[in-house]
């Protein structure tokens, strides 16, 4: 599958500690340019727990949102911006659905926060 920016798909992403991972939703984060010139893409991850307290470079995608339906997504969740991957893109197993362009401004904005580059 050829990654694009703001797709949300399903991976096996690992746990920070590379012990194991898990299919998990993700969001693909890197340029249009990176996907093509590249077999890899760089994804943040989604969680669905959204009780859990939020870092400052988390964002919320809340399933009563008017476009939620869009994502692909069947519960409430939390974009992690701080949780980076690079992955080969034939990891991806499936496109769940696709973020609209507000909230990719607002997760990139969050990633480049997370990253220390603003």
């Amino acid at each position: 599958m050829n990654a694009q920016r703001g797709a949300i798909v399903l991976v096996p992403f690992p746990f920070t500690d590379l012990t194991q991972q898990k299919p998990r939703p993700a969001v693909v984060v890197s340029s249009e340019r990176f996907n093509r010139q590249s077999d890899d893409a760089i994804l943040v991850a989604l969680s669905s727990n959204t009780k859990r307290p939020l870092a400052d470079t988390d964002f919320v995608i809340w399933a009563d949102d008017e476009d939620f339906a869009g994502t692909g997504l069947r519960l409430s969740s939390v974009v992690r911006c701080g949780k980076l991957v690079t992955m080969h893109q034939s990891l991806i197993l499936t496109k769940l659905g696709t973020m609209n362009d507000q909230r990719m401004t607002n997760i990139l904005s969050l990633v480049t926060k997370a990253l220390g580059l603003n």
